[in-house]
């Protein structure tokens, strides 16, 4: 399980917090509520995709945020070690909260294949 927080108040005013289980489910949580001084978070899902599970590993091994632009995600498919960017907000529009399936996200998403290197040895 993994999880990455991003601050996109310069975005929409809200704080994410971006979860991916060992059911290969993805869950960005809505934290914008929460008061900095109560040890209590509000809470909401923001977005949630339902993955197909696998046996021993999630379906995404790593998400990150990206620093520079606040509503962009990236997620590393463990797969075929691929990755994919999702805008979350141009994904979620002016819904409160949406449920997707992976053909969803993945129709929405740019998605950067991994290639092998191969490694050649000289004598």
């Amino acid at each position: 399980m993994g999880f990455s927080i991003g601050d996109t108040s310069n975005a929409s005013g809200s704080q994410l917090l971006a979860s991916v289980g060992k059911d290969s489910r993805l869950i960005v949580w809505n934290l914008s509520g929460s008061d900095v001084d109560s040890t209590d978070i509000a809470h909401s899902k923001y977005l949630e995709v339902v993955g197909r599970p696998q046996s021993d590993q999630p379906r995404y091994s790593r998400i990150a945020w990206n620093p520079a632009q606040a509503s962009m995600l990236a997620l590393v498919n463990s797969d075929d070690h691929s990755v994919l960017i999702v805008n979350i907000e141009s994904l979620v529009g002016s819904h409160e909260s949406i449920t997707l399936d992976e053909n969803q996200l993945l129709q929405n998403s740019i998605v950067i294949q991994a290639h092998k290197q191969v490694c050649s040895l000289y004598v």
